[in-house]
This record gives structure tokens, C-alpha cells and sequence, in this order.
């Protein structure tokens, strides 16, 4: 008799046992499939560039037209954050980290400006902006100035370029130009 008791202990024992690895699996599976799930998608202030860079960017305020600021070389779309805060009360603002800088990605293979402004314009055609201006800074001019090539952007945008003349170092002689549409 005691025999039999102690099998069925057992059975109980081991029953529980398989319970709990079933309700483990069960969890593992689920917290994965979580997992996977949540990173299947891009955040939306990402978008992935032609040739498979990560492009990251801000938007803040509402209002037409859109602003879309590009930084120069060693920098990142934090060198903006004086003319975010001023232009987003009356504007949706945009900023962008160009591939190599910043939060994006660095695993390009050919680093040209062309695909630079194809980056932004990535980025502008993801947001869906209508009315844009563009402002480059440095680097970020010629940037700005390859967003405009034809068809590459679904819009036809005001530019704004800022640049250095490198024959001149005083900050003072450094040029501002306003691009509109019929000038290029």
C-alpha cells in the first residue's frame, strides 16, 4: 500500500514539473515573438536610405512650409537646436543626421553627395512635406543643393545655403545664398 502512494506522489511530482516547463516555453515564446515584433519596424523618426543606411532625424512644431536643417561636416542635427526652438512655434521642423554623424548609420560603402541628398530627400518624401525649405550648413550645403537634383524630390523647394568662402577666413565674409527654384 505504501507502494502505491508513493507512485502517485510521484505522478503528481512530476505532472507539476512538466506544467511548469510547458508555462516556461510558453513565455520564452511569447517574449520573442514580443521581441521580434517590436523590432521589425522602424521608429518613425528613421528612415533607411537607398543603399541600406539608417537616416535619423527630429521633427518638431507644425506649420507650413516645412524647415529641414542639414549640419556640416563633424557635426549632427543637434548643432540646430537654437533655430528648432525659435522657428518651431511657427513651423514643422525638421533636422537631419546625416549618415556617419550623429544617431545614423555609418555602414555606407560610397560616401558621395549625391547620395547625401538623396538621404534628405528620403527623408522628405517620408514625412510627406509639400512646402519645403532647405537649409545646409558647410558640408550640409552641397547636400541640400543635390535634394533638389529633378525627381528625386516630389516637391520643387526654396534653398537655403550657408557657406564659407575658404579664401577668406574671417567669419564675417562667410556668404548666405537664397536658391529658389528658377535659379537652378
Amino acid at each position: 500500500m505504501p507502494l502505491i502512494n508513493y507512485e502517485i506522489e510521484t505522478s503528481k511530482l512530476s505532472r507539476g514539473k512538466y506544467e511548469q516547463k510547458t508555462q516556461f516555453s510558453s513565455f520564452c515564446i511569447i517574449t520573442l515573438i514580443l521581441i521580434i515584433c517590436g523590432c521589425a519596424s522602424e521608429p518613425d523618426n528613421v528612415v533607411v536610405s537607398s543603399d541600406g543606411v539608417k537616416i535619423s532625424f527630429d521633427v518638431q512644431g507644425e506649420g507650413e512650409p516645412a524647415l529641414v536643417f542639414v549640419h556640416g561636416w563633424s557635426n549632427n542635427r543637434s548643432m540646430w537646436d537654437a533655430q528648432v526652438a525659435h522657428f518651431s512655434e511657427k513651423y514643422k521642423v525638421i533636422t537631419v543626421d546625416l549618415p556617419g554623424f550623429g544617431e545614423s548609420g555609418n555602414n555606407r560603402q560610397i560616401w558621395t553627395m549625391s547620395l547625401f541628398g538623396q538621404d534628405v530627400a528620403a527623408v522628405v518624401n517620408k514625412l510627406g512635406l509639400k512646402q519645403v525649405v532647405l537649409v545646409g550648413f558647410s558640408m550640409g550645403a552641397p547636400v541640400v543643393i543635390e535634394a533638389r537634383v529633378p525627381h528625386r524630390l516630389r516637391w520643387d523647394p526654396l534653398t537655403i545655403v550657408f557657406w564659407r568662402n575658404p579664401e577668406i577666413p574671417d567669419i564675417r565674409n562667410s556668404r548666405v545664398q537664397v536658391m529658389c527654384p528658377e535659379m537652378l
